[in-house]
Parts: C-alpha cells; structure tokens; sequence
C-alpha cells in the first residue's frame, strides 16, 4: 500500500508542480495581466475536462477493481469508458468552441480569452482519453505506470511552454501548448493499453455505457463542486475587475495551493487505512489515527505557513517580481483558511470512506455556495482582499464544520487542543515579527525561519510516540524509491 501511496503521490504532485512552474513562468516573463488570462483559461479547462471526461475516470478505477477482484474481463469496460469520454468530450469541447465569444466577451468582457478557450476546445478529447485510461490504469493498480504518464504529461507540457516562452510566444500561444501538449500525450497514453483493447472481447463482462456512466455522472457533481470552490474567487475576480487583478491574485493562490500539497499526499494513505479499521469498527484506532495524523501534518503545513505570511514580500519578489508585491495582502488573509483545509484534508476522507458520502457532499456544496455569495459580496468593495477573505473564511468554517460532524456521526472525539493551541501560537508569532518589521531579506533568512519553526512545533506538537512514528514512515517512503 505504501508503495501505491508513493506512486499516487508523484501522479498528484507532478501536475501541481507543473501549473506552480508555469504560473510562475508565465507571471515573470509576460506580466500580470498575461497571468491573469492564463489562470482564467486554466479554470476553463479544468471546468471543461469535468464535464467532458463526465467521471468515466473515476467510474473505470471502481468498475476496474471489482470486476477485477470477482475474475471478471476488463478490457470491455475500457473500450466503453474510451467511447463515452470520447463522446462527451466532443459534446463539450464543441460547445466551448462555440460559446467561446460568449463566455470571453459577454461574460468576462477579455476579447484575447477567445482563442485560448477555442484551443482548450480543440485539445479537450485527448486530454480526455488520457485520463480514462489513467482511471484504468488504477483500477488495475498499475500506479508505476499511472504515475509514469502523469509524469510524462507534466514534463511535456513544460518543455513545449518553455520553449514556446524562451523564442518570445504570447499567453495565447503558451496556453495552447499547455493544452495540446496534455492532449498529445493523453492520446499517446490509450498506447499502453493498445494491448489491452485489442484483446477486447464482445459481451465480455457485465459492466456497460449505462453504469459507467451513472457512477460517473454522481462524481463529476461531487467534484464540480470542488472546482467551484477552487476557482469561484479567480473567475469572479475576472467578472467584477480585470485580467490584471486575477493574475495578482493567482500569485496568493499559489501560496495556498503550497500549503495544500501535503495534506492531499497524506489523504493518499490515510484513506485506504481509515476504510479499513471502519470495517472493523475499531473507532479507537480511527480517534488515534485521525489526530496523529493530523498533527503530523500540522508539522509540516505551520512552519511553511508561518514562512510564508512573514516572508511574504521577499518570497513574492523572489519568485514572481516587484511588480506583483500587491499579492501580499491576500496571501496572508488565505493563510488562516489555508491552514485549516489542509489539516482537515489530510483525513478528509473520513467521512466517504465510512460510508457518509452523502454528508461529505453535502458539506462542499454547503461551503462552495457560501464562497460564491461570499466573494460577490466582497469583491466588488475589497477587490483582492475580498475574494481572500471570503475563500479562506469559506474554506475554515467548512473545515471546522467537517470536522465536528464527522465526529459525530463516525462516533469518535478528538482531541486537537494541543494542535489548536500550536495554531494559534504560530499565528500570534507571525503577527508579532510583522509588527516588529522582523521579516527575512534573503533566502538564508527565509531557511532560518522555516527551521527554527519546524523545530518549535515538533517539539510542542508530537508526542515522543508520534515523532518515532514519523521517522518510520519517512525511511519506509525512502526505500519504495
């Protein structure tokens, strides 16, 4: 399992690696107005791939495993996953090709979105077909070859936008390298199971079109509503203000989405764990896995948050150039909601995994739906500073309550006052040094920071169990590589 978490860790990190490396490239070579335009049609495709790719992927890892585990052929479920993707992807990508001059002009009122959303269009289908084999390739628990092409994707879309940068390309051609590199590479992956579909056998199996794709259907409203979450402050931003001030703000939402990374690496092997002992209705182990595991994340999320808020201006300068210090306000007012997520989402699971998925539904549309009244009613007064304050308040409340209710009904009680109590004290920190004007100049400093924060919550956070805990997962993941 630990070896599988490995792998899903690299198909995961790899894609934010790269949308981290071309926000930052794109921001410091063509502008913020460049990024700004660049982050609107990223939310585009991502929007775009939901609809098109309709959960097959996520359909064809559960469908997979099962008919897999029971003895079952699985190449007629892949021949039917590549048809319906396929299908719907056209369908979408279509739809998006000719809507382009509504959604850029009418809506956003931005005339240079149109051809980059009709390049998001053209690319969509292969992007598409990359990701059902990729739900195939998990089903069938293959993660080093899932984690190869995810992989592969990730380097071929930064080579082609590098190059595309390096010889003096606009946002517009940069865009559409991303786009059709990822839909090359997608189509170059139905390759690796050619194999497979050609041993395909008529009537084999007993999972067809109409089951993939009303499992699929119910997880692309599930992560619809998390798209909804991600990008609601971005794209208003775009509605009430300008590119520019979108590409400001995709500056602070790069920061958060540091933040996030480790806790959504975590979920990679708490969910599977936290499944089982539900099983075997070990609540107990369930209570000490929860807070443990939080913690541990708390180690790593706190200092990297506290670096962040009072290094800001220097990190800022350092990576994207004066011109975006004005992102500075915002990334400091997502850290509290920031913090908070990522903590919850390293055991966010808990509630899907112990069959409460309807409650875990529930909750991200509760919290999406606040974010969307929170950042109308905030952007057109506070700007940059109302769509941060709405999303991190919007993501703290959801977190907070996430974590009350999965209490309740799991039947556990947690003790986070140790964890709170550190929070709290690396905020009131951060707040005292900014005060002070005590922020690094260097990145020496910056270091500095970071460890001598690091070392503070280790030694108030874990307990001497946790912290031989930790150890032990850290050479266990060092030698699966």
């Amino acid at each position: 399992m630990l070896r599988d978490s490995f792998y899903g860790a690299v198909s995961l990190l790899a894609p934010a690696a790269t949308q981290f490396v071309l926000r930052v490239v794109v921001g410091r070579t063509l502008g913020d107005t460049a990024l700004g335009l660049f982050t609107i049609t990223v939310a585009v495709y991502f929007f775009a791939l939901l609809v098109g790719g309709v959960g097959v992927n996520a359909a064809l890892t559960r469908f997979v495993a099962h008919n897999t585990a029971a003895g079952h052929p699985t190449a007629a479920l892949l021949r039917h996953g590549l048809r319906l993707s396929l299908l719907a992807a056209m369908v979408a990508g279509g739809t998006l090709y000719a809507g382009a001059d509504i959604v850029s002009l009418r809506i956003l009122d931005m005339a240079e979105l149109v051809p980059m959303l009709r390049w998001v269009a053209i690319g969509l289908p292969g992007v598409v077909a990359g990701k059902a084999v990729l739900g195939y390739l998990n089903g069938l628990r293959r993660m080093r070859t899932y984690a190869a092409i995810s992989l592969a994707q990730s380097l071929m879309a930064l080579a082609v936008c590098g190059v595309l940068i390096q010889t003096g390309h606009g946002v517009e051609s940069v865009a559409a390298g991303f786009v059709l590199s990822m839909g090359a590479m997608g189509a170059c992956a139905v390759g690796v199971v050619f194999r497979e579909l050609r041993g395909y056998e008529k009537g084999a199996g007993t999972t067809g079109t109409a089951d993939l794709l009303h499992f699929g259907l119910f997880v692309t409203l599930t992560n619809g509503v998390g798209l909804v979450q991600s990008y609601t402050d971005s794209l208003m931003l775009g509605y009430f203000l300008a590119a520019r001030e979108v590409g400001l703000y995709a500056v602070a939402i790069l920061a958060l989405q540091v933040v996030l990374l480790p806790g959504s690496a975590v979920q990679l092997a708490t969910t599977p764990r936290i499944a089982g002992l539900w099983a075997e209705r070990d609540r107990a182990a369930i209570k000490s896995l929860l807070e443990t595991t939080m913690r541990v994340t708390g180690l790593v999320v706190l200092p990297v948050a506290f670096t962040a808020v009072v290094g800001r201006e220097f990190i800022i300068t350092l990576f994207m150039g004066a011109e975006f210090i004005h992102a500075a306000r915002p990334l400091v007012l997502l850290m509290p909601g920031a913090v908070a997520i990522t903590l919850w989402a390293s055991v966010g699971a808990a509630l899907s995994s112990t069959g409460h998925v309807k409650l875990a539904f529930g909750l991200s549309a509760a919290s999406a739906a606040a974010n969307v009244l929170l950042n109308a009613a905030l952007i057109p007064s506070y700007g940059l500073a109302g769509a941060a304050m709405a999303t991190s308040t919007s993501l703290l409340v959801g977190s907070v309550a996430a974590c009350f209710l999965a209490q309740r009904v799991i039947g556990v009680s947690l003790d986070l006052r140790r964890l709170v109590l550190v929070a709290l004290g690396t905020a009131t920190g951060a707040v005292i040094l900014n005060g002070l004007g005590l922020a690094p100049a260097s990145i020496l400093g910056a270091v500095a920071y970071l460890a001598a924060a690091f070392a503070i919550c280790a030694a108030t956070l874990l307990t001497v169990g946790e912290r031989s805990w930790a150890c032990k997962v850290l050479r266990s993941l060092r030698r699966t590589t």
